[in-house]
């Protein structure tokens, strides 16, 4: 597969991209551990999800998008970047949790600091609580 280029864009220069985020937001977030059973009309104004579809994970795709997120962070002299991920009690089929990739890029899991967020889940009629962990990671411009 050839190189997947990995760009920043803010602000109005985001508009073109919102629907197709949108729904890959709703495509990825259907897959354990989410569950989640989103809607175009929602996701086209939300975001802030890092999410990439299967057949691109495991080739540095991740890597790159979390340093041009951290490098336009440090632009605006953020001194941390945050996330939460869910908390599920167990692995779904065919997941493997995400937790060494962010420890890796020297993200701290914070299991105190968490959000509760509701959604409906894929084949739910109604919406349920769902508690999500803190990651923070401290930003530092990096060595030549």
């Amino acid at each position: 597969m050839p190189e997947v280029p990995v760009t920043a864009h803010s602000g109005t220069a985001v508009t073109p991209f919102n629907t197709a985020l949108a729904e890959l937001r709703i495509q990825v977030f259907r897959e354990w551990p989410y569950l989640y059973e989103g809607t175009l009309a929602y996701e086209q104004h939300y975001l802030g999800e890092s999410v990439l579809l299967p057949e691109y994970r495991r080739q540095g795709i991740g890597h790159r998008f979390f340093e041009a997120r951290e490098a336009q962070a440090m632009r605006y002299d953020y001194k941390y970047a945050a996330f939460c991920a869910v908390n599920r009690a167990d692995n779904g089929p065919d997941y493997s949790t995400l937790d060494s990739f962010w420890h890796k890029r020297g993200d701290i899991k914070h299991p105190k600091l968490q959000a509760t967020f509701d959604w409906r889940e894929v084949g739910q009629s109604l919406e349920s609580s769902h508690t999500l962990s803190f990651w923070i990671k401290k930003l530092e411009p990096s060595q030549p």
